[in-house]
């Protein structure tokens, strides 16, 4: 023994350092690669516009697993969206501004503006969801779809920060409304407290694209994604993707802003 204290270098293997390059040029060549995908001057996740039905169920699949590394085959199943619950008509739209949200609703869902105007005659039952991850970005959705609402019907603001529950219940249950914009959970709790109706639930609208400065969309945020996925996978909606001749309701469609 010669007594030399053994230096970092003593402990790299033969072809380490090399490994160890390759390594973080994959991780940056990865970076690069998901940087492309933003346009953070409108901050706009592009690749959500090149995704059809299949790839929309199976990148959602993915991200329940990721944020739930130990859940079941069987959980993961009744979570998992169906991939004709999906709009193919979507996909050809490629501007996804708050300034195009109207006419990117009005070409996926092929309806004219004056028939998106309308609304069932009772109250806090919408024919569409927008499903967004803030408060913030709920305010600005609603002003960009004012152009659907009259002095009777209202798009109404399903959910912000200084608004409580108890608050919003009462205020939906009062409201005549086509349009209903809010967060996955606060409309999760709307409908179980029986204040929104889903009966005349014809398009679930998700504000996919949209994300902030973190480059997160609806999507990647944990305390979102799962109530998301959680309330396109209910039961009482589920059911609805496809259309059950034998029922009055009507087929409901998930489009991705």
């Amino acid at each position: 023994m010669t007594g030399r204290k053994r230096s970092a270098q003593d402990d790299v293997q033969p072809g380490g350092q090399r490994k160890y390059q390759k390594t973080n040029e994959k991780k940056k060549a990865k970076r690069a690669e998901r940087s492309e995908n933003f346009d953070m001057s409108i901050q706009i996740n592009k690749t959500m516009r090149t995704m059809d039905g299949r790839l929309l169920a199976d990148f959602m699949a993915r991200q329940v697993k990721h944020f739930s590394p130990k859940i079941s085959s069987m959980e993961m199943e009744e979570l998992r969206v169906p991939e004709a619950a999906f709009s193919d008509k979507s996909q050809t739209f490629e501007d996804r501004t708050l300034e195009q949200l109207p006419e990117f609703i009005e070409h996926s869902t092929e309806k004219s503006r004056q028939q998106l105007m309308q609304a069932p005659s009772e109250k806090g039952c919408p024919h569409m969801l927008v499903l967004c991850p803030a408060g913030q970005r709920a305010a600005d959705l609603v002003r960009a779809l004012r152009p659907y609402q009259t002095k009777a019907i209202t798009v109404a603001k399903l959910f912000a920060k200084h608004i409580k529950l108890k608050e919003s219940i009462e205020t939906v249950t009062k409201t005549k409304m086509n349009i209903g914009v809010g967060t996955p959970q606060r409309v999760i709790d709307l409908i179980d407290a029986g204040a929104l109706k889903i009966e005349h639930l014809e398009h679930i609208v998700i504000d996919g694209s949209w994300c902030g400065l973190k480059k997160r969309t609806i999507f990647d945020i944990k305390e979102i994604a799962l109530p998301l996925m959680k309330l396109l996978t209910r039961p009482d909606i589920k059911k609805r993707y496809q259309k059950d001749e034998d029922s009055d309701l009507k087929k409901l469609e998930i489009i991705v802003f």
